[in-house]
């Protein structure tokens, strides 16, 4: 009848939050937390990945300079070996 529309929700009475509607909103707010926790955590792998290609761009920048080196070592190993054999007077 007409009473029903004016009545408030059956989870809300007179001001009161019943155990469902509290139970919903503690829910929510676990929720709204734990995404926050999502975000953060995103947060932390990107640095973590930055910093993680930062570190291979640094490995990768010693080995070509390392590699550079011993190429050059090896060369002049290779020229020694064809050159020792003559005697400098």
């Amino acid at each position: 009848p007409s009473s029903f529309k004016n009545s408030p929700p059956p989870s809300i009475k007179s001001g009161f939050i019943t155990s469902s509607n509290s139970s919903c909103l503690f829910m929510n707010d676990r929720a709204i937390g734990l995404e926050n926790r999502v975000q953060r955590l995103k947060e932390l792998l990107r640095n973590k990945d930055e910093q993680l290609n930062q570190q291979a761009e640094m490995i990768n920048q010693l080995s070509k300079m390392l590699n550079s080196k011993f190429k050059k070592r090896t060369r002049t190993h290779e020229i020694w070996k064809h050159v020792s054999h003559v005697k400098f007077v």
